[in-house]
């Protein structure tokens, strides 16, 4: 499902390509920065409360951001 607040970072596959697309749109349809949503996973700490099969989504949609979002 869609959601335009990433209160908490991706969590599935799903999830993660749904993160990907919000980078490449969020300027287009005045989304707020991906990069806030980033500033408060980390600012929460809520990436390293995820399980280890979680962490993947996450630390992709981090690198996924520092690489390709044109912020």
């Amino acid at each position: 499902m869609w959601t335009n607040q990433w209160i908490s970072p991706p969590k599935t596959n799903e999830e993660l390509w749904m993160w990907k697309v919000y980078c490449r749109i969020w300027n287009d349809i005045k989304l707020p920065s991906p990069g806030t949503w980033i500033y408060t996973w980390m600012r929460l700490n809520l990436i390293h409360e995820l399980s280890e099969e979680e962490h993947y989504a996450a630390h992709e949609a981090v690198r996924w951001y520092t690489l390709e979002c044109k912020e």
